[in-house]
């Protein structure tokens, strides 16, 4: 008899609070909800939802509210002044809303702003505002022969505040940033001998490998940074992006790896080279254009470019290679088309999954023809030590 009654109690327990939240997500949806979203450019159509409302007929406007200083005095509020009226007004508009970290798709009205004239300092990166919408609905009482309209003012306030952003700040802030950075590397590198440039030199010359991660991490941290400082939050970064920024480090270690192995492989060729020689009584062969990049002379800027798109081949001499030229190709132009992109769409560029694919295959081509030359160098000193074994 305890029991039963124990489990009936618990049973209208239960039963009361899923009425409860019923009751409360009913209400919730009934009440006024405005959605604006963060990092917006005054310089473009501004968008503000309102859900499960049509002001199409209602006269909104709309104040973005923040700290103004008025009379040497800092106030908070809206001046008869700071309201802006839409140029277009749309009904039954859905949106989807990501600000719960879910995605929800709402509808309501959609009320397009010219805010080009809102005041942001030049070098500011934005403003942070609390959008207030207000609008008005109007009930017609009869009374005899004539009707009476009434207006009702109604007002709705954002959950939250957002960012309005400066494009001209962002950049300026962005630009100041990345070039303290390089202040700083270039600091560095001149405090030890060494020049800027020598972050992706190897052995004199420009490594392929180094450079193109140098330019994705110099393209996507200038474009993060940016919508970093547009925005309240960090901005989402694309998993195809996060893929490919993979791509361009495993390609830098694995090339980088391969060109040690080379040079300790040369290295000890020429030794082995020169014991056959003293073997054989040979004399030691005058200086090649190859050793003489090995000494300390310096080379010019474009003999140090020129291993971008082409290779050695022995003795001092480069030819042209296919794999190099196709991966400084695809590397250019998706960096091209993320940048232009990303600044067109306002948000990080989700690179397809096709291009990535591209990028994966060109650099894969590329460290397989490293690969080979570094086998052959392998194998020449395999020969000669065979050959130096049996003398």
């Amino acid at each position: 008899m305890k029991f039963k009654f124990l489990f009936l109690a618990f049973c209208c327990l239960a039963f009361g609070l899923t009425e409860s939240v019923a009751q409360d997500q009913k209400n919730n949806k009934k009440g006024i909800e405005i959605f604006m979203a963060d990092g917006q450019l005054p310089s473009h159509p501004i968008r503000i939802y309102v859900r499960d409302k049509d002001l199409t007929n209602s006269n909104p406007r709309l104040c973005l509210t923040r700290r103004v200083k008025v009379a040497e005095i800092d106030t908070l509020f809206c001046r008869d002044k700071d309201w802006y009226f839409p140029f277009e007004i749309a009904a039954n508009q859905k949106w989807i809303d990501e600000s719960s970290g879910h995605k929800v798709s709402k509808t309501g009205s959609l009320l397009l702003f010219d805010l080009v004239s809102f005041p942001i300092s030049l070098f500011r990166s934005g403003a942070r505002v609390l959008p207030i919408v207000r609008w008005e609905e109007y009930t017609t009482t009869i009374e005899g022969d004539s009707a009476k309209v009434d207006t009702v003012l109604h007002s709705g306030v954002s959950a939250k505040e957002i960012y309005l952003s400066n494009g001209p700040g962002t950049i300026f802030w962005t630009a100041i940033i990345i070039l303290i950075f390089f202040a700083l590397a270039f600091w560095v590198t001149k405090a030890n001998n060494k020049s800027l440039l020598g972050l992706i030199i190897i052995k004199k010359h420009v490594s392929m490998s180094l450079t193109q991660m140098a330019l994705w991490t110099i393209a996507v941290g200038a474009v993060v940074l940016g919508f970093g400082l547009m925005r309240l939050q960090v901005p989402n970064i694309p998993d195809n992006l996060v893929l490919l920024m993979s791509f361009a480090t495993a390609t830098s270690a694995a090339g980088h790896w391969q060109v040690n192995r080379g040079r300790r492989l040369k290295k000890k060729e020429d030794e082995l080279k020169e014991i056959k020689a003293a073997q054989s009584g040979q004399k030691k062969k005058k200086q090649n254009a190859k050793d003489k990049e090995d000494a300390n002379e310096p080379l010019t800027l474009a003999e140090k470019f020129k291993t971008l798109i082409m290779v050695d081949v022995g003795d001092g001499k480069y030819e042209p290679s296919i794999a190099k030229a196709q991966m400084l190709f695809w590397t250019l132009t998706t960096l091209s088309l993320f940048v232009v992109k990303s600044l067109l769409e306002g948000e990080l560029w989700d690179v397809p999954t096709q291009l990535v694919a591209l990028m994966g295959v060109s650099q894969a081509g590329f460290l397989s023809r490293k690969e080979m030359s570094v086998g052959e160098q392998s194998k020449n000193v395999k020969e000669l030590e065979e050959e130096i074994a049996k003398k």
